[in-house]
């Protein structure tokens, strides 16, 4: 059975909505029968009214109407890549051998994590 196409969610609408109003301006999204400026005109119109639980019924709705299969893909990866982007809950280091050692002896030693020991010596100012 084909997996479902991707749907658009609350919390990715910020996302979604920078995407389609680059890609309309720029003239370089996939559209079926619309214009970019329609197009454009459209999903304004749909991302002013209501609550976020309605715009996005309505875009996924416009979507599945007005893009093509490419235009989803690119969506959905875009999506994906801001939601990385924006994040604020993690970052990944590269710490030498003997840096991380140290760092996991001393948040054993407090009983903490490697970040709170790092936020504790470096939030200090």
């Amino acid at each position: 059975m084909p997996r479902p196409r991707y749907q658009i969610t609350a919390a990715d609408l910020t996302h979604a909505r920078a995407y389609l109003e680059s890609q309309l301006l720029q003239l370089t999204l996939d559209l079926r029968e619309l214009t970019h400026g329609e197009a454009l005109d459209a999903v304004n119109g749909i991302l002013r009214a209501g609550g976020k639980s309605t715009k996005t019924k309505k875009l996924n709705t416009w979507c599945e109407t007005h893009l093509t299969t490419a235009a989803w893909a690119g969506l959905k990866a875009s999506v994906r890549k801001r939601r990385q982007r924006f994040s604020t809950e993690t970052r990944s280091v590269t710490l030498s051998i003997r840096a991380h050692k140290l760092l996991k002896d001393a948040a054993e030693r407090k009983g903490v994590t490697m970040s709170r020991i790092i936020e504790q010596r470096l939030g200090r100012r």
